[in-house]
């Protein structure tokens, strides 16, 4: 395999995880390895998926390592599948809260994986959707939610989090939360949550059982919560951390 014509990591200056540490460290272990490392500071929300769009649009063989968590992979990931004909490839250097993309898939240490130049194909998930009268799309690489994981996940991401207000956070909306209304085949129903996804845990805590040892095999498990009383929804996500929620279907 052709080895990289330019690897670029992206990191957050402003995280108040390890971002720009962990960037700066992987930077100096490739560069000593002689491998083309370099280091590209965000300047706002958004910033990593422009930044990702306009390495993939070239036609040197380049890596664009993400120093984030999960939502700045996301962005990453976001940038390079806008372009069909790329031949830019994606990593995570694990500098998030929970990492749960990189717990699933991670094999050997990132400056010893980098410099083996061992490349893998996963699925990715596409919702679509219309927005104020627009087309919208959007991938993500592990899982997506409707209801109450997308509900705290985005307050989360709102926050500036500490081990502290992290967990406030998530009983504070967890209480607040009421439900979504699904339309499907012409009926409503009510559901706490529902998620799909292709690897076997989410939000650090979860765990999704029944999930496909395969990442690459063009399926993704649904799971589904139905809307019940907030003792009921806490006791569902207990044993969703402890045994683990099962799939409703495969597909």
């Amino acid at each position: 395999m052709k080895h990289y014509d330019e690897i670029v990591i992206i990191y957050n200056p402003n995280s108040t995880g390890d971002s720009k540490a962990n960037a700066k460290e992987l930077e100096k272990q490739l560069k000593a390895r002689k491998l083309p490392a370099k280091c590209v500071a965000t300047k706002y929300a958004g910033h990593a998926q422009k930044i990702a769009c306009e390495y993939a649009t070239k036609k040197q063989k380049t890596l664009l390592v993400s120093s984030s968590g999960d939502g700045g992979y996301n962005e990453v990931v976001n940038g390079v599948l806008a372009h069909e004909k790329t031949t830019a490839t994606t990593y995570i250097l694990p500098s998030g809260n929970a990492n749960d993309h990189h717990h699933a898939t991670a094999k050997g240490t990132p400056a010893d994986h980098i410099a083996a130049h061992k490349e893998d194909s996963i699925d990715v998930l596409k919702v679509t959707a219309t927005v104020n009268g627009k087309p919208w799309e959007r991938y993500a690489h592990s899982y997506a939610g409707i209801g109450l994981t997308a509900y705290i996940g985005k307050k989360l991401t709102e926050a500036d989090l500490n081990p502290i207000n992290e967990k406030f956070i998530v009983l504070k909306y967890l209480l607040l939360f009421q439900h979504v209304t699904i339309r499907k085949d012409g009926q409503k129903k009510r559901y706490a949550s529902i998620i799909f996804g292709s690897i076997d845990r989410m939000s650090k805590l979860l765990k999704l059982t029944g999930a496909n040892k395969s990442m690459r095999d063009g399926k993704m498990e649904v799971y589904e919560l139905r809307s019940r009383s907030t003792a009921k929804l806490l006791l569902a996500l207990l044993l969703g951390a402890t045994k683990g929620f099962a799939p409703a279907k495969t597909t």
